[in-house]
């Protein structure tokens, strides 16, 4: 099977597609980072600001917030969603511009601006509502999980670290008695012996939008991860310049292949195909000419082949065929016609009008005694030497007595 094709373009255009398929730029990162990261502070700002009022018009007896604290906390609320809407924009308006190295170093910075503030107003509204053990480190710790993907380690590690600092700040300060957690709510989420609604539809509002996030986060980067490795297998397994099946994919094939013919006692046929006197192209033509030359013959060869056939370029001007469940008739008969078709095809390269011939050599296990595709392609080499000493343009077949017989142009 041949490797997925790498574009419907020409070959030599696939390496520039590769950046856009394998990044997602880090600006736009940054601004994804910093738009969820407002979520929290948004829903639970609304939500104190609401008890706070609630608490003031209210006739219980009852106090659910401490008068000052709260307060604080919806500065802090405010000065993070405030700090995002000005990294946003500024984000947006890196964007659209081409990157220097001074933008470069703003658009890190811009980063960092985010993860810290992020991790601050995290623990803040933790540590404030008591909860900054439990509550904190999960949604930090899920926060970190999230942007793996999305960031370099070198950043998230620095992250990490700053998260860590400021955690162990909030717990000296809480077993010290400095200042101890909780300190928004004078009764932890209750009132009248009742459990403040708000606030737990506000936690439960947070904890589903982050699975839904989460959601998100996790499927985009399973479908990167495999775009990624899509990517580096079709690069792994193709030939840049042709598009056609490289050496490496060509034995995979024809491992998998032989092992199949050998298991049900079927044929396998490989054709080696070389374009004759190419040096001579590149000599007086020039490489780009040479290439271009290579491009044709392997739509031709592409084109004469059938679809479960393997047609790979093995290196310079050589091309393989591995053939299925092909006797060797059958494979001289496809060979011939493909030698026909590429000899009398024409080549039109910068007002040039070039034409070509090939040589080309058979192998068909089971006529020939072969152990592996190593040997058969070997076998296959050696038929086509014979074909280069005879004079070109021909196809020689190897069978059991060495070189059976080859037909000439």
């Amino acid at each position: 099977m041949s490797p997925p094709e790498l574009s419907n373009n020409h070959p030599a255009a696939k390496n520039i597609q590769s950046k856009a398929i394998l990044d997602w730029s880090p600006i736009n990162r940054t601004l994804f980072l910093a738009y969820t990261s407002m979520g929290a502070p948004l829903v639970y700002g609304a939500v104190i600001a609401f008890g706070y009022l609630q608490q003031y018009v209210s006739y219980s007896n009852q106090q659910l917030f401490h008068p000052y604290y709260p307060l604080l906390y919806l500065i802090t609320c405010f000065a993070h969603v405030f700090g995002m809407t000005i990294v946003i924009s500024k984000a947006k308006q890196l964007r659209t511009e081409k990157e220097t190295p001074a933008q470069a170093s703003l658009r890190e910075a811009l980063w960092y601006i985010v993860a810290f503030t992020h991790v601050t107003q995290t623990l803040v509204t933790s540590f404030l509502a008591g909860t900054y053990y439990a509550d904190g480190m999960l949604m930090l710790l899920l926060g970190f999980t999230l942007a793996l993907p999305l960031q370099s380690i070198s950043s998230i590690k620095r992250t990490m670290f700053f998260a860590f600092c400021l955690f162990s700040c909030f717990t000296y300060l809480d077993v010290s008695g400095t200042f101890k957690s909780g300190q928004m709510f004078n009764q932890r989420f209750y009132l009248d012996e009742q459990f403040w609604a708000p606030w737990l539809y506000a936690r439960l509002l947070i904890a589903f939008g982050t699975f839904g996030m989460a959601f998100f986060v996790i499927s985009r980067s399973i479908a990167r991860w495999q775009q990624r490795e899509g990517f580096y297998y079709q690069l792994s397994n193709t030939d840049s310049l042709t598009g056609l099946s490289n050496r490496n994919h060509f034995y995979v094939r024809g491992h998998n292949e032989f092992s199949q013919a050998n298991r049900r006692s079927d044929a396998l046929a490989c054709l080696f195909l070389d374009v004759d006197h190419f040096k001579k192209i590149n000599d007086s033509y020039g490489h780009y000419v040479g290439d271009q030359v290579l491009i044709k013959i392997a739509e031709l060869l592409s084109e004469n082949a059938r679809d479960y056939d393997e047609v790979s370029r093995l290196g310079g001007e050589e091309f393989a065929i591995l053939m299925p469940s092909t006797d060797s008739l059958a494979a001289f008969k496809i060979a011939q016609r493909i030698r026909e078709c590429i000899e009398i095809t024409q080549i039109d390269v910068e007002e040039k009008k070039l034409r070509v011939t090939i040589s080309i050599g058979v192998a068909c296990y089971p006529d020939i005694n072969v152990s592996n595709v190593e040997e058969l392609l070997k076998k296959a080499d050696e038929a086509l030497y014979q074909a280069k000493r005879s004079g070109r343009n021909k196809i020689v077949v190897a069978g059991d007595n060495n070189l059976d017989f080859y037909e000439s142009a």
